[in-house]
């Protein structure tokens, strides 16, 4: 498609079939979207006012993208693309104006990203495990969604929000390997404001006890975690219990199952006797000491209770037993 149709902003493409290579070179387009186009197998873009791209295709057969002087992108869906793993290493360069990035790559092992601009970057659908490494000093959100555990390299400053979308077999063992990549993605982010994990097995996400004493909690503290998972329960304790030692001073638990709870923390920095058999192998203190209130919103009386029973004996434990509790209605 050449510069011959001066007039036209936005071109999509979908369901185009018995194409098999797509070249744009045209100064006008700002939009262009292409969306399973079966039989595409390259596009080359040259479009120097472009400021959205996207391409939908099959992770069966993917497309080869390949992009030319566009540099007004401001935002790139690429969903079942097979591309060159240098192709956003240097955004400053090639698109300095890129805000969104959403990539979900067919049999990448290594993707580099390095843009000032970048605002939201989503990595999707993603089922081998890939070297990801990110220099994005501006950046606010990002999103995971894979069947395995990334190798994360991030540099960045404070993150809004992460969201992290995980399902793997239900039924597969995890092991130390697992746990202890986990670990490291969330090292990553530590400085994120908000941590929100979709998980189809709280197996992907609890880091079990038998590990504990070999790992450090990835998080000293954070604004919320919230947890969606796409099962029914009816008791949130692991869950409670697990998110507690990822994160001991966050502020507040959100956890959606077949209905919504919630536990609001107040913490402080508390003197004393520093040995405890729950956190004498971490450089910080675990939740039993700094905590002084608590409130659980939880609207059935059983789950309510269980996680009351929890919290309670954990401060025992430590010898706290005095604690103030109000419970939001």
């Amino acid at each position: 498609m050449g510069d011959e149709f001066h007039s036209v902003k936005t071109l999509s493409l979908k369901k185009c079939s018995g194409m098999k290579s797509l070249s744009i070179k045209n100064y006008n387009l700002k939009d262009i979207e292409l969306q399973n186009c079966a039989t595409l197998k390259s596009v080359c873009i040259n479009s120097p006012n472009l400021e959205l791209f996207l391409y939908r295709g099959r992770d069966l057969r993917p497309c080869e993208i390949e992009f030319g002087i566009c540099k007004k992108l401001e935002s790139v869906i690429l969903i079942g693309v097979k591309i060159n793993n240098m192709m956003f290493s240097d955004c400053n360069k090639t698109f300095p104006l890129i805000k969104l990035l959403t990539l979900s790559c067919f049999d990448e092992r290594c993707i580099n990203i390095s843009s000032n601009s970048l605002d939201i970057l989503a990595l999707c659908k993603f089922k081998a495990c890939v070297d990801i490494n990110v220099d994005a000093p501006n950046l606010t959100w990002f999103g995971y969604n894979g069947s395995t555990l990334p190798s994360l390299n991030m540099k960045f400053p404070l993150l809004d929000e992460v969201r992290i979308e995980l399902h793997a077999n239900r039924y597969k063992k995890r092991g130390a390997t697992w746990y202890s990549r986990l670990i490291k993605i969330l090292e990553s982010l530590k400085h994120a404001k908000k941590l929100v994990f979709y998980t189809n097995s709280e197996k992907n996400i609890i880091i079990p006890n038998e590990f504990r004493d070999t790992f450090v909690p990835p998080f000293v503290e954070m604004d919320t975690i919230a947890v969606r998972t796409f099962y029914k329960t009816r008791n949130f304790v692991d869950l409670f219990d697990g998110m507690l030692w990822i994160c001991p001073r966050v502020k507040n638990l959100v956890l959606r199952s077949n209905y919504w709870v919630s536990l609001e923390l107040v913490h402080e920095e508390l003197t004393g006797d520093s040995s405890c058999s729950l956190c004498t192998a971490h450089p910080f203190r675990c939740w039993r000491h700094s905590v002084k209130r608590f409130d659980l919103n939880d609207e059935k009386e059983e789950s309510k209770k269980k996680t009351m029973s929890y919290l309670m004996e954990n401060l025992k434990m430590v010898e706290r037993d005095a604690l103030e509790f109000v419970a939001l209605e």
